[in-house]
């Protein structure tokens, strides 16, 4: 059985709110933004190879992946982006 104290009210028991400012990583820009940083750099390191026309088939590869790390940080930042309610 619970323990209810009459100076106890229903709401504490609810969580508290965080007091300060929201931590960096758990931004809801934070895992997307950070996947796609990791793309470009990935694409950028493979960048010079490609400009002087040496980029052999795993260069391309590897380019591919970055590529594929930009697309799902994109779509993971559009997939958590805050929305709109009718009320605003």
């Amino acid at each position: 059985m619970a323990d209810r104290s009459p100076d106890r009210s229903p709401d504490d028991d609810a969580p508290e709110e965080k007091v300060g400012p929201t931590p960096l990583t758990e931004r809801w820009w934070w895992t997307g933004g950070a996947l796609t940083l990791v793309g470009v750099v990935v694409i950028g390191w493979q960048w010079d190879v490609i400009a002087k026309g040496d980029a052999i088939a795993a260069t391309w590869a590897v380019v591919g992946l970055g590529a594929v790390a930009v697309v799902a940080g994109l779509r993971w930042i559009w997939r958590d982006r805050p929305r709109r309610t009718s009320d605003d």
